[in-house]
């Protein structure tokens, strides 16, 4: 696709760019103009407004003015338009060690941040997983273990060796690995319903996308729930997966009309609008701890990651302005 063509609407890949220490709270559109010398400034407005530029995978107006470690996702026909590429550079992704939760000579876990994938894909050039091979060049092998969806942030685990990612990876399989989520919800949750199996299944729209559906064909798929924090309107949640099925606590919580907070794909936009005023600008779902057996130590890990400041900004304001109704202790 040509940088100029009219086609705009129908960009579908896109590079990153991190906002570093020397960039804070200047206008995105501003901040843009500079990185992309050669981009019409007119064209940078356009794709702003169209939502085809984003921050942490959110439309912003022109006049946001960008934050510390903010994502910015561009087209990335804009990113070969200045006099040095932005694609993958080791020097432009540093800002990952920041993340690195617990570090040794076999594993590497690290707290994601909402907006990026773990891997590259038909949209992006590059993932997480791309971007730790060129920060870490000298490693000769890194690889997923396990993988989180695009809009979820916290923790990932990543291997050091074949022979360390097919013992953990064991580990998931045999449901040894216990893995927690917080999850903020629409509604207020039965207290009875600390359970949600059903059986899903892929499927392929006719835009050849791909989609899980609740269907009985499909795999056994089984959440464990607990009630964290109530709201007057939504529900802090602790989800529990007992299985691995891709989207299933998104699933299992829209099986009950409970869909989680800003998820595009399987929630409530108009309920969604009632979380306008909170800043928040996500999917309201972290991965917020995971315990393994370290395959070579022997011994059994704990690894916790804290929500963002966006997601704590979120509850901040249900406190003060949806009226709480207890916590989970009276449960």
């Amino acid at each position: 696709m040509k940088l100029y063509s009219k086609n705009y609407k129908n960009i579908k890949k896109f590079n990153l760019i991190f906002v570093d220490e020397n960039s804070l709270f200047q206008r995105i559109d501003n901040f843009l103009i500079k990185r992309l010398k050669r981009v019409p400034k007119r064209l940078i407005y356009r794709l702003i407004r169209i939502g085809k530029i984003r921050v942490d995978d959110s439309k912003v107006n022109p006049s946001y003015r960008v934050q510390k470690e903010d994502l910015i996702k561009i087209p990335i026909s804009l990113s070969y338009s200045q006099d040095k590429s932005i694609s993958i550079q080791r020097k432009n992704f540093y800002w990952i060690k920041k993340r690195i939760l617990y570090e040794d000579s076999e594993i590497l876990v690290l707290n994601k941040p909402s907006g990026i994938a773990v891997h590259s894909g038909s949209k992006f050039s590059f993932g997480i997983i791309e971007i730790l091979r060129e920060v870490y060049f000298q490693s000769k092998y890194l690889e997923l273990i396990h993988r989180i969806d695009k809009e979820t942030s916290g923790i990932l685990l990543i291997a050091k060796s074949r022979n360390i990612l097919q013992l953990i990876q064991k580990q998931f399989c045999s449901q040894k690995i216990f893995k927690k989520y917080i999850v903020l919800v629409h509604g207020v949750w039965p207290s009875k319903i600390k359970r949600i199996s059903c059986f899903l299944e892929k499927k392929i729209s006719q835009k050849k996308e791909k989609k899980i559906e609740i269907k009985k064909n499909g795999r056994m798929s089984e959440t464990l729930f607990q009630i964290k924090e109530r709201f007057a309107s939504f529900t802090l949640m602790l989800a529990t997966p007992i299985t691995g099925r891709k989207h299933q606590i998104r699933l299992h919580t829209k099986k009950i009309n409970h869909p989680i907070v800003l998820d595009k794909r399987y929630g409530n936009r108009k309920l969604d609008r009632n979380l306008k005023e909170s800043g928040l600008k996500r999917l309201f779902l972290h991965s917020s701890s995971i315990t393994m057996n370290h395959p070579k130590k022997l011994i059994n890990l704990t690894f916790v990651s804290p929500i963002d400041k966006n997601l704590n900004g979120c509850l901040n304001w249900l406190r003060k302005n949806d009226c709480v109704r207890g916590d989970s202790s009276s449960e």
